[in-house]
């Protein structure tokens, strides 16, 4: 199984919200937000989104905040 990790593009950001979601319920997370997250947010508070591309559909992203890391990984056995 072979992934391509890349940078996050505006058209991946409806992808990104639904993995995050996934992952983490109870967080409230929309594809507006990611957007805004990594490119409208004040610089000290916007991130470096990557995501793991397999075949055209993301399976999961990464950030990397100032201070910490975050990752979701989908598990691809359930996403059928």
């Amino acid at each position: 199984m072979t992934f391509n990790v890349r940078d996050f593009r505006p058209e991946d950001a409806a992808a990104v919200a639904g993995i995050v979601r996934a992952a983490v319920p109870y967080m409230v997370t929309t594809p507006e937000g990611v957007a805004w997250q990594v490119a409208g947010a004040p610089a000290a508070r916007r991130y470096r989104f990557l995501v793991a591309d397999k075949g055209g559909s993301l399976a999961g992203c990464g950030y990397q905040p100032c201070a910490t890391e975050r990752r979701y990984i989908r598990d691809l056995g359930a996403a059928g």
